[in-house]
């Protein structure tokens, strides 16, 4: 009876260690979640504080919340685990954006080639237009996989190299007005980051 219950007060910390780990993991604050998963702000402190521990049902709901199972919820190593599994994730995420960004650079340069072989006329603009290019690739797997403020600080650049790039194409005609334009873009973009809800 003493080692039964010294079991289920490890599994209560254990449990109690994890809801809290996965809470901050998503950057949610107790108030944030309770919302999500409609219980009160107040229960969730009691689970996380080990007083209470959830039932089946409950544990349930949180590890589908999580898209992950009830059994990861019990396992003290979670934390442990989690971290190597996003960490093996994130290198993946980061080599398939620079073979994305590999691909477009190295296609911008075989143009170019291919373009000087036949005229001799400068195509520079090539790689001037490759710039927003890049930022529109990171963009597009940032907002796939990482955060959305990164992903306006991404719309942003592109947004700002983009004018810059036409700017230059067209720099005989002094085109210095089409930098107005990133303004209310610009506007747009922040607006959008700031009103559109988390998820």
């Amino acid at each position: 009876m003493i080692l039964y219950n010294y079991c289920m007060e490890d599994l209560k910390i254990t449990i109690a260690n994890n809801l809290t780990y996965l809470r901050k993991k998503h950057n949610f604050t107790q108030l944030e979640l309770a919302e999500k998963i409609n219980y009160s702000d107040n229960a969730i402190s009691r689970w996380e504080r080990g007083e209470v521990t959830p039932g089946i049902e409950i544990l349930q709901l949180i590890a589908k919340f999580y898209s992950i199972s009830v059994n990861d919820l019990l396992d003290e190593n979670l934390p442990s685990k989690k971290d190597k599994g996003d960490n093996s994730q994130k290198i993946t995420r980061t080599l398939t954006t620079i073979f994305s960004l590999s691909v477009l650079w190295s296609l911008l340069i075989v143009i170019y080639i291919y373009l000087q072989m036949f005229n001799s006329t400068e195509y520079w603009m090539l790689f001037v237009y490759g710039v927003p290019l890049t930022f529109a690739i990171i963009f597009y797997f940032n907002r796939r996989w990482g955060n959305r403020l990164t992903a306006m600080i991404m719309s942003s650049l592109f947004t700002w190299t983009m004018l810059v790039s036409v700017y230059l194409q067209f720099l005989d005609y002094n085109l210095w007005l089409i930098f107005f334009l990133g303004i209310p873009s610009q506007s747009g973009i922040v607006t959008f980051y700031f009103l559109k809800p988390k998820i």
